[in-house]
């Protein structure tokens, strides 16, 4: 869900997302906690709010374009500044991008 919606107005909806006790908290593209958390989408720079709300539970944060100063202030503004960091070369064997060419007469 977006950061936007743990800071909904909406008391049922309020209560509901205090009751959730995740696993996990995941951040997708987390280099926007770091690029959006001041101006754009403030609620990305609020996630530690979220997690000590939710429980305080393990961050799992995922991005491919934060180089080490971006990711000690993406750990920072999460509030896990000591968290293991795993960084992986951008060889992705697994992923490949094909073409084929179709006549425009058999094209849909």
């Amino acid at each position: 869900m977006a950061p936007e919606r743990f800071f909904v107005r909406n008391p049922n909806e309020q209560r509901l997302l205090r009751s959730i006790r995740p696993a996990f908290l995941v951040v997708d593209e987390a280099h926007c906690v770091d690029q959006w958390g001041r101006d754009f989408r403030p609620e990305y720079g609020r996630l530690r709010e979220v997690r000590e709300a939710l429980g305080s539970p393990p961050v799992l944060a995922f991005t491919a374009t934060a180089g080490r100063e971006m990711q000690e202030r993406i750990l920072a503004s999460l509030g896990i500044p000591n968290a293991q960091v795993f960084v992986r070369g951008v060889d992705r064997p697994n992923i490949a991008l094909c073409r084929w060419s179709v006549p425009v007469d058999e094209r849909s």
